[in-house]
């Protein structure tokens, strides 16, 4: 067994310094005593060694993102840009030394999307047959340590997640983006039909009130991707902030059976599929903007749309076949097959909509039409990045990779 500590962490040194902390050669070893257990003929199809590797680097390395959102540097000035990427892989120090990340540039801190693409990539992790258990107290630390960016707000707006932890702001008014709360909400939500947890049910009913507050109804419809605040320009509807409203609508639907989650959710698609379905490709474009069309076509949008049809299917079957999910899942994998996925984060989102469709639908060949292209990116991926959003994105993948087809259905 020795052999294989050594092999696995001495592939990883190289490339990763922070490898030499304790804590990082204990889960080490971890991984590699299931690597040994786990066999080959599980996942002959992929490189055990670095795909384990890659799982214990985020294991670590997003343990320390939780850990310094606990603690507040007093120098900390407001008015201090957020920063959304961090660079840890290129540090020689210990992760039980210093959980504030510092360095020459001062405090770094994630923002909430990619903190959130990091509290993802280990929900998926703790659904890998073997070791998934190993990775649910770190994902509880995780999703509970979010709260480091809620926030009250003083001025009477709904309570909802900052773009940064609201420490760096000292109770200033700060414009909250809708999509960001949507993503934690559902991830909220998910974790009390798992676990019962009622405070994160309330948070989760607070931020599908933030979301609908945001509806423009004297603009005929849909929510804007941010609050609008007194003299905001930026008059965007995009489907990060619709589609995602609807997931989370049937999620607290399926916990309340409060109908007007469910009339919301009806009411949100409608809206979206007048405005932004492009019926010509069979998918989504990307926003409406004042009265302006933003066609752009991004995977992470037909993800989220794949999962709020697949949503809507489990409450109301008759009205909203399978069929409705699968016709967009189907065109987007040809879409993107032919023009190429390039975004990490974005591509993440989209497989991980597309598998819990394929989840529900339960048909071998779109299972593995799917699965095939999810390889063909993971095959790719160059590792290394140091943006936690892509290096938290590019994890999940190679979690997706190896998720049995029976655990899709959990992914949303």
């Amino acid at each position: 067994m020795s052999l294989w500590y050594y092999v696995l962490v001495s592939a990883e040194k190289k490339r990763h310094p922070f490898f030499k902390s304790k804590i990082a050669k204990a889960t080490a070893i971890g991984a590699a005593l299931t690597t040994a257990v786990v066999g080959v003929k599980a996942y002959e199809h992929r490189e055990l060694l670095g795909l384990y590797a890659d799982l214990t680097i985020s294991h670590v390395q997003d343990r320390t993102i939780i850990d310094f959102t606990e603690q507040t540097d007093p120098n900390i000035t407001r008015d201090r840009k957020f920063i959304d990427s961090y660079n840890l892989m290129n540090r020689n120090f210990g992760v039980d030394n210093d959980l504030l990340l510092s360095s020459e540039h001062g405090w770094t801190y994630a923002s909430a999307w990619p903190y959130g693409r990091a509290i993802d990539a280990c929900y998926v992790a703790t659904l890998l047959p073997n070791i998934g258990d190993s990775y649910k107290e770190d994902y509880q630390k995780r999703l509970n340590a979010a709260q480091r960016y809620w926030n009250t707000d003083p001025e009477g707006y709904p309570p909802g997640y900052d773009p940064g932890l609201r420490a760096w702001h000292g109770g200033e008014r700060i414009q909250r983006y809708v999509d960001d709360n949507l993503w934690i909400g559902a991830m909220l939500a998910r974790d009390y039909r798992q676990s019962g947890n009622k405070d994160h049910l309330e948070k989760a009913q607070e931020i599908f009130d933030l979301a609908i507050s945001q509806w423009d109804e004297k603009g005929g419809g849909g929510i804007f991707l941010k609050e609008q605040l007194p003299g905001e320009t930026e008059r965007q509807k995009p489907i990060v902030s619709n589609g995602n409203a609807i997931i989370l609508a049937v999620d607290l639907y399926e916990q309340t059976k409060d109908k007007r989650y469910l009339d919301w959710a009806e009411k949100i698609l409608k809206w979206t599929d007048e405005n932004l379905k492009d019926d010509s490709e069979g998918i989504y474009s990307d926003a409406l903007k004042v009265d302006k069309l933003e066609r752009a076509k991004f995977t992470y949008n037909q993800g989220i749309m794949v999962g709020a049809l697949t949503k809507l299917n489990g409450v109301d079957p008759e009205k909203y076949p399978l069929k409705m999910a699968f016709d967009v899942a189907n065109s987007a994998l040809d879409y993107f097959n032919q023009r190429g996925y390039d975004n990490p984060s974005f591509d993440s989102v989209f497989f991980r909509g597309v598998l819990y469709f394929a989840g529900k639908y339960d048909n071998p060949e779109f299972t593995q039409k799917a699965h095939k292209s999810l390889v063909a990116i993971t095959d790719k991926l160059a590792g290394g990045y140091q943006e936690l959003s892509t290096h938290a994105s590019a994890t999940l993948f190679k979690a997706l990779e190896i998720l049995p087809p029976d655990q899709y259905k959990l992914l949303l």
